[in-house]
């Protein structure tokens, strides 16, 4: 009886599950149906939810996303301009003399480069103070970096 039984669920799942779910639980056709009118918004709703979150968790990902670029570019174009203003001073200290503009526009397009001499004062006295002033943009934001180094320059004898 119990094989039988079985059987006879199996078979009923099989062919009408609306069926099998009435002899399963004893219930009518009517009151399953019922139930089901009564949970059918409930998926959609849960969906909708899980839906809502996900969207909101790739929302703040992107303005992370953004945030951290802006702060990539920054740094960039602070690096360039510590590259531009270092080189300035290394080729003054190695070989007395610039960066060729052309050469400069060439390695670092985006920089500005400004440099200043002056005498130097106390215990620097005898060497020549260079102060090299980079800029550039980042974005909407200006990057400024400003380096010196005290050099000892052959001054060219006047005739």
């Amino acid at each position: 009886m119990k094989k039988e039984n079985k059987k006879l669920r199996n078979l009923l799942k099989i062919l009408r599950p609306e069926i099998a779910l009435s002899f399963l639980h004893g219930k009518s056709r009517l009151e399953l149906r019922a139930m089901t009118e009564r949970c059918k918004g409930y998926l959609l709703t849960e969906t909708m939810i899980a839906l809502g979150i996900l969207g909101t968790i790739m929302i703040i990902m992107a303005l992370g996303l953004k945030t951290y670029g802006n702060f990539n570019h920054y740094q960039y174009a602070r690096q360039q301009c510590i590259a531009a203003g270092q080189a300035q001073l290394d080729s003054l200290s190695a070989i007395g003399k610039p960066i060729s503009e052309k050469e400069s526009t060439r390695l670092w397009p985006k920089v500005q480069i400004r440099m200043e001499q002056s005498d130097g004062t106390g215990q620097w006295q005898g060497l020549t103070l260079i102060k090299v002033k980079t800029s550039t943009k980042s974005y909407h934001r200006d990057v400024n970096i400003e380096m010196g180094r005290y050099i000892a320059l052959k001054k060219e004898k006047q005739k």
